[in-house]
């Protein structure tokens, strides 16, 4: 979706998903932190993590050098 849109509309979509993910993550974290503890939750985001960085390194996304061209 960024790469269709102007610079500053780039921005302000990531600004909102920025301040809508981290406080939810945030709570989440603290909630599962207060349950299990501190590692398995630590554990659970690093795992949690892997499969959308490979997905991200698989995909055409990280060959895309110029938005006119991929359009």
């Amino acid at each position: 979706m960024p790469a269709l849109n102007t610079n500053h509309a780039q921005w302000s979509l990531f600004g909102a998903g920025f301040c809508l993910q981290f406080p939810i993550g945030a709570l989440l974290a603290g909630i599962v932190g207060t349950i299990i503890g501190l590692r398995p939750t630590l554990l659970i985001g690093v795992v949690g993590i892997q499969p959308g960085f490979i997905v991200l390194l698989l995909s055409p996304v990280i060959r895309v050098t110029d938005t006119a061209k991929s359009m």
